[in-house]
């Protein structure tokens, strides 16, 4: 297919056996991985692919017949067709016969392995992205690495324990569950690749493949204690003592659940797409002190709005060190970049601060913060509190225009079997756990999941979808 060395490959496919196989043939071939979420509509993936003009779109059937429109205005580039595993199949409840016809001269996957299989360059070289952001703050960020970097690990996790056995169930595409396979895979450690995350056929599986490690996301640990006490009891987990979670802030009462259930095994990561991991905290860091994401890995500071430095317990903005990493560019710019006293750094997106100990409590994206009435409020605040309802499965909170406050707050919630009371009796719980200034004005029961299978949701659409909504509730 003439994929030269340096070339790009771009994926567009659900977890599968099929994804690993590319994976190998891309570093076999010395190219640049991309991985797209499937998720995105297919503009945004149309949009994706002209900034980063791929060799070849390696592409699952069903994911393939939305863009069939688009192709005339998509750049020149080979594209190869996997037929989706009959898992997919049954998990996706995917149905085949009902797709458009298939444009002439596209490549069918187990025809190129066959043909490359015994010619491949071998051993693979190190791994190479072109990486995506998750879009859960606008549309994703295409981030170009100027040359190949491995984080390595920090001498404070070297107490985590090898990796065995490891579980993959959110999407390969989300950048955290990636580093947690390649992770792995590097140490030849067992697989198990799941095509999506089921609560209790994740315990099924743990049970069944021994396994030590996963990688999950808040979501899923809300998904998992859900689950009857009959259910948890049923699965032997006695062989997991790594779960590693990151992208997105985890309420305190459902990490001390886990952590009750579990035991002390559950490591947090905080990181962003331009510095990779800033902090890992352990079970026992965060027992001590709740909230922590941990000590920080590498240089960081916390900045007022006019750039200075704020002492410890104050909130500000989180910038970090980029030091000793390669150049990067976004979109084809740079990030900017600041000195702070003898290190560059650069904005994380993230205000947070530092404790008398320079542990690191993140508060919420700076873009996120709610101004209501002159008050600043952070939404994880509140989503926090009201993740403690036994009722809510999910939510999200977010500023909603108005003309008194400027912005009063909105919510959109999952709920679990609702009464007709609920939104009242959800008041009368939050008033007993947070100001009454930060409970919602105008809150909305969603039907559909709130996020992504990587655990990401985009607060100004969910925030929009309820402002054209003909049935929110004030009140």
């Amino acid at each position: 297919m003439g994929v030269a060395e340096g070339a790009s490959v771009a994926l567009l496919m659900r977890n599968e056996p099929a994804f690993v196989e590319a994976l190998t043939t891309i570093r076999c071939l010395h190219a640049f991985r991309v991985l797209i979420p499937w998720h995105l509509a297919p503009d945004e993936i149309g949009r994706i692919l002209n900034r980063v003009r791929p060799s070849v779109l390696i592409v699952h059937a069903d994911l393939l017949s939305p863009l069939v429109p688009l192709l005339e205005e998509l750049p020149a580039m080979a594209i190869a067709v996997v037929e989706p595993h009959a898992e997919l199949i049954r998990v996706y409840d995917l149905r085949p016969g009902c797709e458009p016809a298939r444009p002439a001269g596209l490549h069918r996957w187990p025809d190129l392995v066959e043909t490359a299989s015994g010619n491949l360059p071998i051993p693979p070289g190190p791994p190479q992205a072109i990486s995506l952001t998750s879009g859960s703050t606008g549309k994703p960020k295409v981030i170009r690495w100027q040359q190949h970097w491995e984080q390595r690990r920090a001498s404070s996790t070297d107490q985590r324990p090898l990796i065995k056995t490891s579980i993959v169930t959110a999407p390969l595409f989300y950048g955290a569950q990636y580093g947690g396979f390649s992770q792995a895979w590097r140490l030849r450690a067992d697989i198990v690749l799941e095509p999506k995350f089921d609560a209790e056929s994740f315990l099924a599986a743990v049970e069944r493949y021994h396994v030590n490690h996963a990688y999950l996301v808040p979501p899923m640990f809300v998904r998992l204690l859900r689950l009857t006490q009959r259910v948890r009891e049923r699965y032997d987990l006695s062989s997991l003592n790594y779960v590693l979670h990151s992208g997105a802030s985890c309420p305190a009462n459902i990490k001390r659940a886990m952590i009750d259930w579990w035991g002390p095994i559950l490591w947090e990561a905080y990181g962003c797409s331009e510095t990779h991991t800033l902090a890992v905290c352990s079970s026992s860091e965060w027992l001590e002190r709740p909230g922590t994401v941990g000590q920080p890995m590498k240089a960081l500071a916390i900045l007022n709005d006019c750039g200075q430095v704020q002492p410890a317990g104050e909130i500000g903005q989180i910038w970090a060190s980029i030091s000793n990493m390669p150049r990067i560019a976004t979109d084809h710019h740079t990030p900017a970049a600041r000195r702070i006293g003898e290190t560059e750094m650069i904005a994380t997106g993230d205000m947070g601060y530092l404790d008398d100990n320079d542990y690191l409590f993140v508060c919420g994206r700076a873009d996120d913060l709610i101004n209501t009435g002159r008050v600043k409020v952070y939404p994880a605040e509140i989503e926090n509190a009201i993740l403690q309802h036994p009722q809510v499965t999910d939510c999200v909170v977010f500023g909603v225009p108005d003309e008194e406050f400027g912005q009063v707050i909105g919510a959109r919630l999952q709920v679990c079997d609702p009464k007709p009371d609920f939104e009242s009796d959800l008041c009368r719980f939050l008033r007993a756990r947070v100001s009454e200034h930060k409970i919602p004005v105008v809150m909305q029961v969603s039907g559909v999941p709130l996020r992504s299978e990587a655990g990401k949701f985009n607060r100004r659409e969910l925030a929009m979808e309820l402002l054209t909504s003909r049935d929110p509730l004030t009140v």
